[in-house]
């Protein structure tokens, strides 16, 4: 089932006295059913929705892969890993940022993650701790629960070796649609919410005046050129 994740916390070193939980930006990740997913984390306060395209502040970080998830275990926790096939923070070519951890259930649809992964503020690994609540996927009125689109060039998909320097994921679920790109040395990402009876811009921009344009590309039923770009539909899925 396709998820919508909003995190309410992170806390890195969370053994040190010294640190205590924070949240500092808008994370919100979008997962397919295969586990595709898109994750964005812009950072508060919201700027007011417009069509405003905003340059890429160098404290934002968006990422998109693919998600592995092991079985439950006896306590209900499962281990998880994240590819970052596309990664704001990090070039092509450079070497794949460490992201895993186990995730515990707990109660009215929130999950507490640990694990390790680079902290974008001292650029190292580190532990950390994160709390997580998921969002109830409602109909907007098409039916869809997800849609997931793919861009690339060269041979296929990739998002285990190195991140690709031409490569764009877009995953809506529900009311909510995310969407990145990385073409050569430019990289733009979008966050749209269903508002009020369409498609409402929260945030987008990146490094220059190019865009993703997630609306066009979620209203693809199987494969459509927007903004250049040979997108193909991965997923799309009507709510049961």
């Amino acid at each position: 089932m396709a998820s919508i994740s909003h995190r309410l916390s992170i806390h890195f070193s969370p053994s040190n006295p010294s640190t205590k939980p924070t949240e500092t930006t808008s994370t919100l990740v979008l997962t397919s059913p295969t586990g595709l997913f898109v994750d964005m984390r812009i950072p508060l306060p919201l700027p007011s929705p417009s069509a405003t395209l905003h340059p890429l502040p160098p404290d934002m970080w968006a990422f998109a892969g693919c998600t592995y998830r092991d079985a439950p275990v006896a306590n209900g926790s499962w281990a998880c890993a994240w590819s970052h096939a596309i990664d704001t923070l990090h070039a092509p070519g450079a070497p794949r940022p460490k992201d895993e951890g186990t995730m515990f259930p707990l109660l009215k649809n929130r999950t507490r993650e640990v694990g390790a992964m680079e902290n974008p503020d001292t650029g190292r690994v580190e532990e950390y701790e994160e709390m997580w609540e998921d969002e109830e996927l409602v109909d907007v009125g098409d039916g869809i629960e997800c849609a997931v689109a793919r861009w690339w060039t060269g041979e296929g998909w990739d998002g285990e070796r190195e991140m690709k320097d031409r490569l764009g994921l877009v995953v809506r679920v529900g009311k909510w649609a995310q969407g990145i790109v990385r073409d050569g040395e430019g990289v733009w990402v979008e966050r749209w919410e269903w508002a009020d009876g369409g498609w409402r811009a929260v945030w987008r921009g990146g490094s220059g005046d190019g865009k993703v344009g997630v609306v066009d590309v979620i209203k693809l039923e199987e494969r459509g050129v927007v903004e250049g770009r040979d997108w193909i539909v991965a997923e799309r899925i009507a709510i049961e």
